[in-house]
């Protein structure tokens, strides 16, 4: 079954010597909520728990413990080499801004850098408490998308607000990557789903075509689609999720609607009777 995220490269950045977040779970609540979706994040150990997990995940990584890097003779060149290539790698990064960080800083700096090193743009979400924001540096406040296409700063209070957010952003990077062109502001404003059966979808294809709207499958059954308030739902037998986008003005919806009922009206006085 294919993961929502499958095939996107993250950089998880955040402080590892910094202050600890209030809930000591988040960072890795955060990793594993991408990587069970399909994502390769390449730094998974910034938010492990422990020192042990920390030293297995790294090892996994690249073949060597952090003891074995801690016994060369400058282990600080090793480490900022090899955190440096996986920002080069990835596709986007992630990164939880509560705490000031100058590993956070420099490694935010290197993917906005990318583009004039030749390599691919990398947009940033920079995930922050409502109750530190006021106290974010500027230098990561000022981030705008101007600078580094595609990049969100987002404010939370819950977990699942945090899962949202990634979500929505990392499915914007999915898109990115499949199709080689970034969704228009109106798609992510407008865009929308629902739970249909797979007979209806033809009705809802005839009708978009009338409208400049979108429609395709966004998830099968056994396959994962967001619901509200961050919570991802499953897809049942025999139903589909389709995704509706929008190209002009919300409204256009509502005659796109009406268009789909009559369509399914005609088709069902042509039925024959058996």
């Amino acid at each position: 079954m294919t993961q929502p995220f499958e095939g996107l490269r993250v950089y998880y950045s955040g402080t590892i010597k910094g202050s600890p977040e209030p809930d000591p779970e988040l960072p890795w609540k955060l990793v594993r909520f991408m990587a069970d979706r399909g994502a390769d994040v390449l730094s998974e150990h910034v938010a492990a728990r422990t020192p042990a997990e920390m030293d297995e995940i790294r090892a996994r990584r690249i073949g060597r413990t952090i003891q074995q890097l801690y016994q060369e003779p400058e282990p600080w060149i090793g480490v900022r080499r090899q955190d440096l290539q996986w920002v080069n790698e990835a596709d986007c990064v992630v990164a939880l801004v509560n705490a000031p960080s100058s590993g956070v800083g420099m490694e935010l700096q290197r993917a906005i850098d990318k583009p004039g090193l030749g390599m691919n743009q990398t947009p940033i979400l920079c995930l922050v408490r409502s109750d530190v924001l006021p106290r974010l540096s500027f230098m990561v406040h000022g981030i705008t998308p101007e600078e580094n296409p595609g990049s969100e700063i987002k404010e939370y209070v819950t977990t699942e607000e945090v899962q949202q957010y990634i979500f929505d952003f990392l499915s914007r990077r999915k898109t990115e990557k499949e199709t080689g062109q970034p969704r228009s502001e109106m798609e992510r404003r407008y865009r929308t789903w629902l739970i249909d059966k797979p007979e209806n979808l033809p009705f809802m294809e005839e009708a978009a075509a009338g409208f400049g709207i979108t429609v395709s499958v966004l998830a099968k059954p056994g396959e994962t689609y967001p619901c509200d308030h961050g919570v991802l739902g499953t897809v049942k037998e025999g139903d589909i999720c389709i995704e509706i986008v929008p190209s002009t003005r919300e409204q256009d919806l509502r005659a796109f609607w009406l268009r789909v009922g009559s369509l399914k009206k005609a088709a069902a006085l042509v039925k024959p009777r058996v």
